[in-house]
């Protein structure tokens, strides 16, 4: 059979418990806490490896990663560690099709400050990423050294809102499948009705959002 000789992430890092599967199938995770920094090296100790990681860094978003506050205490961390390897640095886009607001750019700014924080001391990753689909598609400015297409992967890319530039070369061409995939209708929870007028009930990636009317939320696996 076949194997993998690539480096395979994992965006969602690991929980309690899966360190040691993470290291034995030889994944490189998301660490996205000072606690899961441990929680390697020390996996990397006992084992007498040097473990691949890439460092989430919360550049606004505020779902996972390292906050700015947190910033001068990873750098410490990292150049004390002697059982792990930091291969990236990333951190996740919350609209980059938008271009009627600054958020993309006031967040790409601050992460470009912490890779320049980071450089001061001597921690240069290889890799440095930012970029989703949509970014792929109509910013290739924020490419950086490498790329995460995720829905572009199953042929779909998020219409631009506002005033986007045009797109050229590689970037403007019409993304073309190279994943299919199907789900249906888990369920639908009469716990998590959405009162009309609530907001943050049902927060998505970019901005809260509210009901205009009273509705029930569907949970659709993928």
């Amino acid at each position: 059979m076949a194997s993998i000789d690539g480096e395979i992430l994992v965006f969602g890092g690991f929980r309690q418990g899966e360190v040691g599967a993470a290291s034995i199938h030889r994944l490189t995770p998301f660490i996205h806490n000072a606690q899961q920094l441990s929680q390697w090296e020390a996996e990397g100790a006992r084992t007498e490896t040097r473990l691949d990681c890439h460092i989430e860094i919360d550049a606004g978003m505020g779902r996972l990663g390292f906050s700015e506050r947190a910033i001068d205490e990873l750098a410490r961390d990292l150049n004390q560690a002697t059982h792990v390897r930091l291969n990236g640095i990333e951190t996740y886009l919350a609209a980059s099709e938008d271009f009627g607001s600054p958020q993309t750019q006031e967040q790409s700014d601050h992460f470009q400050r912490v890779v320049a924080h980071f450089a001061a001391p001597g921690i240069r990753p290889k890799y440095v990423h930012t970029a989703n689909s949509a970014a792929i598609a109509y910013r290739p400015e924020l490419d950086c050294t490498m790329v995460r297409p995720g829905l572009a992967l199953y042929g779909y890319v998020s219409l631009p809102a506002g005033d986007a530039p045009p797109s050229n070369g590689p970037h403007g061409s019409v993304t073309r499948a190279h994943i299919s995939s199907s789900t249906r209708c888990a369920s639908v929870s009469s716990q998590l009705d959405i009162p009309t007028g609530s907001a943050d009930a049902c927060p998505t990636a970019a901005r809260s959002w509210y009901a205009k009317s009273g509705v029930q939320s569907s949970v659709w696996p993928a």
